[in-house]
């Protein structure tokens, strides 16, 4: 499964509301990659206290909002996405203004190893990657 395969998955919601009037209300929903501004991962790091940094964009209105981050690890390649949440309901207004994310996991290997790790991040304007030499 790629993240790109997963990047938009477009739900929409209708529903009845009101009070017998039978009026439809619309609900947009699906889940967007992050665009990635910064990625980083120290050139060496402990194995209990591995540091990767990243932040980006998520959208350009109020009706962005963080999803989740999802990550993967296959020997010593670590994967990440950032992902956000776009909701539109009828009725509501939004502000236009950039929703960001700026975080920093901790990870730790166990069991700890001594050699080179990689590191990427996939986001919507492309992939982006990083390594650190772990020692115990």
């Amino acid at each position: 499964m790629t993240f790109r395969g997963l990047a938009i998955s477009l739900v929409m919601a209708f529903s009845d509301f009101g009070c017998g009037l039978g009026s439809l209300e619309n609900r947009i929903e699906y889940r967007v990659l992050a665009i990635v501004e910064k990625f980083s991962v120290p050139d060496s790091s402990a194995a209990g206290n591995i540091r990767v940094t990243m932040a980006g964009l998520l959208g350009r209105t109020t009706a962005y909002s963080f999803s989740e981050i999802v990550s993967q690890r296959k020997d010593t390649l670590f994967e990440f996405a950032v992902y956000g949440r776009y909701v539109e309901e009828d009725g509501k207004s939004y502000e236009v203004r950039d929703i960001r994310f700026d975080t920093t996991l901790v990870l730790s290997l166990s069991p700890p190893r001594t050699k080179m790790h990689y590191f990427r991040i996939v986001g919507a304007n492309g992939e982006f990657s990083d390594s650190s030499f772990v020692y115990q």
